[in-house]
């Protein structure tokens, strides 16, 4: 199986015409990216008024850059002989550099661009001078070409230095403007280079290329007055952009690598996104993947989660929740499309990053909504992103704070880049909480034995083990499939096929979930190997768990995940809070410090069997919210009963096979209308 092909946008004009239509738009000389003079003015206008939370933020990351006062020191961290202690050096430097050249650089020269204070202008010169003065050859360490291993450093200049040219304009001498433009020149003749190397058109996948064809757009646009070869960088750059960019997202709004990197790769191509629009050359934010990514955070995307699943970065730095960190994108697009539903979003987060960025000034703020809107009334509880094989389940939609998020992945991506080993995984949460977790750090650095052969792996997730080895990581045919999905008010059913993920150590690998409002989860597995074999079902927490014999329990200050498991050869429970590898593995001592522990169960099969089915029985509460199970068996069903306020829940999941065979796997049952899921 592999990731479904995306639709190109219908362009009524080939991209040749696109650029001479920009070419006629643009002004003759600078600022020529999104804020031109006629903007200007309006801004200028409306810094106290419509604009002024935005025009806040900005000069409050202009004066803490000014405050810093730091240019940038060419890198020396390849000179270090021990590759993973260079490693750790490399991203700490680059870590650095971000703060001098990606938050410092960018709202100095933005802030400049607005008030013309030299206040702004030195501090951002000072830097950009200091950048135009290193080595722009591919084999150097700040190229994008990563012949050290590693590109950031050349990525953050990549997309900045274009950008500080442009707005710092017209406060430079003839000379800084030579000597900035042939910088700005190289770089863009690199990073078009690297992706005609990797001949992107044809090969999109690698994900740092799929930055710099965002870049190369804009490079296309800001130097298109001083060299012919801009035209041939923009026209390279809108043939991606309007039909394989971006690779890891499909049609239907989903994105692979995880919550994420749909953020930060997002956010970096938003720019020339509405800088294409803004003048009126091609609207890409109709194009169908644009168009339906505001609807995958909004329902993966917890509000006020603790956690971002699936993937790199899921853990999420603690100073902020999952919806502040999205709350400059939803902004944005509540601007672009209008949507009801991510101004609620927007307006229920009542947070957003502080920091500030590229578009800050271009759209007015928000305005305040009093009272609160309201979700719109059909609006559905649950949806399937099926070209990335994700789902999401809302208990409560309506109410964030009482909210049981489920989230479910099988997807036809595999294991490449920056998703894990992980098919068949999910992650639970009530009201941010984060209860069910994949566990691991996206550290200490990308590749680093914690982070390759812990946080990227099977065992690091909610997923089965195999006579205790997993799926096959950074493997392209590691795939799995949704392979059902029903959805209705009461209730939501979802189904994946991970087979194809255990490379040939089971013959069928089938996860199937029914969760019915607010809180009730019924899991079953269906495993069966071509040997008898060892099975293990795995469940992490940010927490330690309270042990039965039969389960566990997950407390998070008042938010509860109970699970009770049974399986056809019974189960041996076992938990501890130790990473294999752990965080620091394989560098000296004390170079790292160490991360919090995670806590982690694993219930294996007592005995080696080639058939096994293991179910799960749960419920999610809170205070408000309590759900107590009534657990019963019969025959071949485990059955649960609860109340929810007066209305009556029945489930039941067929965790032991018949002779017979089973025309149904799962029921669910609300206030005696009673719904079977067969399996598919």
């Amino acid at each position: 199986m592999s990731p479904p092909e995306k639709s190109a946008h219908r362009l009524e004009v080939p991209p040749e015409f696109v650029a001479s239509r920009m070419a006629e738009q643009l002004p003759h000389t600078h600022p020529r990216l999104l804020y031109t003079r006629p903007r200007l003015e309006q801004i200028r206008d409306t810094l106290q008024t419509t604009r002024r939370q935005g025009w806040g933020r900005l000069l409050r990351d202009a004066e803490r850059a000014r405050e810093r006062s730091v240019v940038p020191v060419y890198p020396s961290y390849r000179s270090i002989e021990d590759r993973k202690a260079r490693q750790i050096a490399y991203k700490r430097y680059y870590m650095e550099l971000r703060q001098d050249v990606d938050a410092g650089l960018q709202p100095l020269a933005l802030a400049y661009l607005v008030t013309q204070s030299r206040r702004y202008l030195e501090p951002a010169k000072a830097i950009a001078l200091e950048l135009a003065q290193w080595p722009t050859n591919k084999e150097d360490i700040t190229s994008v070409f990563p012949r050290w291993g590693w590109d950031e450093v050349g990525l953050s200049i990549a997309r900045c230095l274009h950008r500080a040219y442009d707005w710092l304009y017209d406060g430079l001498s003839d000379d800084e403007r030579a000597r900035l433009s042939r910088a700005c020149i190289a770089r863009a003749t690199q990073v078009y280079l690297r992706l005609q190397q990797v001949d992107f058109l044809a090969n999109p996948q690698c994900s740092h290329c799929n930055r710099l064809i965002t870049y190369l757009g804009e490079m296309g646009l800001v130097l298109g007055q001083e060299t012919r070869e801009a035209t041939e960088w923009f026209v390279y750059s809108v043939r991606a952009m309007t039909t394989v960019y971006p690779y890891w997202a499909t049609d239907d709004g989903g994105w692979s690598e995880g919550l994420w990197y749909a953020h930060d790769y997002l956010e970096l191509a938003a720019p020339l996104l509405v800088a294409l629009s803004g003048e009126r050359c091609v609207d890409l934010w109709r194009r169908p993947v644009f168009k339906n990514l505001p609807d995958f955070i909004f329902y993966c995307v917890a509000l006020h989660g603790e956690m971002l699943p699936f993937g790199d970065g899921a853990e999420l730095d603690r100073s902020c929740s999952a919806s502040t960190h999205f709350g400059r994108l939803m902004t944005l697009w509540s601007h672009i499309y209008e949507d009801p539903k991510l101004t609620w979003w927007t307006s229920m987060a009542n947070a957003r990053d502080e920091s500030s960025w590229e578009l800050e000034l271009y759209f007015e703020d928000l305005p305040p909504r009093d009272p609160l809107p309201s979700l719109p009334d059909a609006i559905p509880g649950a949806r399937r992103f099926s070209g990335v094989g994700w789902a999401a389940i809302h208990g409560n939609l309506c109410d964030p704070r009482r909210d049981t998020v489920l989230l479910f992945k099988s997807s036809p991506f595999g294991s490449v880049s920056h998703s894990h080993a992980d098919q068949n995984t999910f992650a639970i949460s009530k009201g941010g909480r984060a209860l069910a977790i994949p566990s691991g750090y996206y550290g200490p650095a990308y590749g680093l034995p914690h982070h390759s052969e812990w946080t990227q792996s099977t065992k690091a997730n909610n997923c089965i083990l195999v006579d205790g080895r997993g799926q096959s990581r950074q493997d392209p045919a590691a795939v799995g499939q949704i392979i059902a999905f029903h959805d209705s008010s009461t209730m939501t059913y979802v189904a994946g096929d991970a087979t194809s993920a255990y490379a040939g150590a089971l013959l069928r690998c089938h996860r199937h979930i029914l969760m019915i409002r607010p809180g009730v989860i019924l899991m079953l597995d269906e495993l069966e190997a071509p040997r008898p074999a060892h099975f293990t079902w795995l469940l992490h927490s940010l927490g330690e768990m309270r042990l039965r014999e039969d389960g566990a329990v997950v407390q998070r200050g008042d938010a509860r995940l109970d699970v009770t498991l049974l399986c056809t050869e019974g189960l041996e429970l076992h938990q501890d809070d130790r990473f294999d590898p752990p965080y620091d593995a394989g560098l000296p001592p004390g170079l790292v410090p160490n991360k919090p522990a995670q806590w982690h169960l694993s219930a294996t099969t007592l005995a080696p069997a080639r058939r096994v089915r293991i179910a799960a029985v749960m419920s999610v509460s809170d205070e408000y919210e309590r759900l107590p199970l009534q657990l019963g068996r019969a025959d071949a069903w485990a059955t649960v009963h609860t109340h929810h306020g007066a209305r009556s829940i029945l489930g039941g999941v067929r965790w032991h096979p018949t002779q017979e065979g089973d025309a149904s796997l799962l029921f669910g049952e609300v206030e005696g209308r009673r719904s079977w899921f067969p399996s598919p």
